[in-house]
């Protein structure tokens, strides 16, 4: 039973559907199994069975959830709490809000259609259904592929695709579940999930209350304030709602940022794909001659170089220009500026050296694959003091032959045959960012050679590994240096020569 808003109603007791309502469409079907990823890179299978009006899910071999198919919806006992919660409604509805009492806390729910779903198994849906559940500062989101489920185990394309929980009080709780293409397993017996599952509930649930898509996502807002986020509104697209930005801005951190549209459905969960070890930050700025505000999101370490992305809305959509680098929406700095013009400045340094970058965003021609592009306006290689080690004076040679700094390259090798010897190698060019020149020991890998930390020899030989990224993977160069002491004091080169060059993914 549904209240109309404001009116209490009395619980009532479950009773099986005779007929499945139009949401079952929504869940897997009777010996279904799909397999999923999760952020924190471990893999999980799920297998399902039905047994009359019950959907019994079993992950990695145990039971784990049990639906219960009902002519008011489709409800399961949620595990954080006491009491039966209706999950789903006899037919999804877009902009539908509700909510429940489960133990000492309302449950609060919304479904929504999301446009050109994706599976990961097959066809893109003109619309999935998302379904977020908000309870105790905990924020569950479901993506839903449609029905029905083709008969057999693999390749059934309903049910899940896509959970992500966002734990509000404890960022470090939150992962993302992806579905991806299943592999034949051996299901757990159909006796061991039956003995497992929820029995047909007894008991009475709670009155299912309506609420509105503002209330809802006023409760996201009050949630994550509560457990101490920042949370700020701000229109990002220019259509007079606002949109809330959950999570810290503007400092470097491992946690989420959290972006809601007004109708409290998730539009991104920003480094939700990041390794504990990767840092995140995200900045709101403005870019002159880009109309709405402007997303900066940096991802790696503030002090190495790492990757910048420029986005910002367009109607419900985020757009991100290309063509900083080859092949990608990023650039790769240590750092970003937004000069007064527009133009956007990446800067980053290595081995003494600074490189400052300017590009333009401006819209792409007509055939492009992408609405906007970085255009290079100029830039900059600015050596910096002479290098004092064997790896910062080799990287500084391979830097100056990358950008071309002839008289750079003399002053690290004052011998004119060991300077020719060198510029006879083609080294290759950097398309992305400069890559340090490793130093030591060269040993033989699984994947080829790599350096082990090693003292030069008594001669001041030192082996070496120079590298840059290509558009899939990389070239590599070994080879074996003699580093002395120029006239002046600073350190030179003195011989150099190349040992191997090779490809690695």
């Amino acid at each position: 039973m549904e209240a109309e808003p404001g009116t209490p109603a009395a619980p009532a007791v479950l009773s099986p559907a005779e007929t499945d309502p139009p949401a079952v469409q929504l869940l897997p079907g009777d010996g279904a199994q799909h397999h999923f990823f999760r952020s924190d890179l471990t893999s999980v299978e799920e297998h399902y069975i039905r047994d009359g009006a019950r959907l019994i899910g079993a992950s990695n071999g145990e039971p784990y959830v049990t639906w219960f198919i009902t002519d008011q919806g489709i409800f399961r006992r949620d595990p954080k709490g006491p009491g039966l919660l209706r999950y789903l409604p006899p037919e999804p509805e877009d902009g539908l809000a509700w909510k429940q009492r489960g133990g000492d806390a309302d449950v609060w729910f919304n479904l929504q259609a999301v446009p050109e779903c994706h599976s990961p198994l097959g066809p893109t849906y003109d619309a999935c259904w998302q379904l977020t559940v908000l309870n105790r500062q905990e924020q569950t989101v479901y993506v839903f592929a449609p029905g029905p489920a083709p008969e057999g185990w693999i390749g059934d394309m309903t049910g899940i695709l896509d959970e992500r929980v966002d734990h509000f009080a404890d960022p470090a709780q939150s992962f993302v579940k992806r579905r991806g293409q299943a592999q034949p397993a051996e299901p757990p017996s159909r006796a061991a999930m039956l003995a497992g599952a929820e029995p047909w509930p007894a008991d009475m649930y709670a009155p299912v209350q309506p609420v509105t898509l503002a209330q809802f996502r006023s409760e996201q807002l009050r949630q994550a304030a509560e457990a101490g986020l920042p949370v700020r509104e701000v229109d990002l697209n220019g259509d007079g709602a606002a949109e809330a930005l959950i999570g810290r801005l503007g400092e470097w951190h491992a946690d989420e940022v959290w972006i809601l549209d007004s109708r409290g459905n998730r539009l991104r969960a920003i480094h939700d794909w990041l390794p504990d070890s990767v840092l995140g930050r995200v900045d709101l700025v403005t870019i002159p001659g880009i109309a709405s505000p402007v997303l900066i999101r940096e991802t790696g370490s503030p002090a190495a170089w790492h990757a910048i992305a420029v986005e910002w809305m367009e109607g419900d959509q985020f757009v991100s220009p290309w063509g900083w680098h080859p092949k990608t929406n990023l650039a790769f700095g240590m750092g970003y500026g937004i000069l007064p013009d527009g133009a956007v400045e990446i800067t980053g340094s290595l081995s003494g050296y600074t490189f400052v970058s300017r590009y333009v965003i401006e819209r792409a021609p007509g055939e492009s694959a992408f609405p906007y592009l970085a255009r290079q306006l100029s830039q900059e290689v600015t050596p910096g003091p002479h290098p004092t080690t064997a790896a910062d004076l080799l990287t500084a040679l391979f830097v100056a032959r990358w950008y071309g700094l002839a008289d750079q390259i003399e002053g690290y090798i004052p011998d004119p045959a060991v300077r020719a010897a060198f510029m006879d190698q083609d080294v290759g060019r950097v398309r992305y960012n400069p890559i340090p020149v490793r130093v030591g020991r060269i040993v033989e890998a699984e994947y080829g050679p790599r350096i082990e930390p090693a003292p030069p020899g008594p001669d001041g030989s030192i082996e070496f590994m120079a590298s840059v990224q290509e558009y899939e993977g990389g070239s590599y160069w070994t080879g074996r240096a003699v580093i002395g002491t120029g006239e002046d004091g600073r350190l030179v080169v003195e011989s150099l020569e190349f040992l191997d060059h090779g490809w690695v993914y």
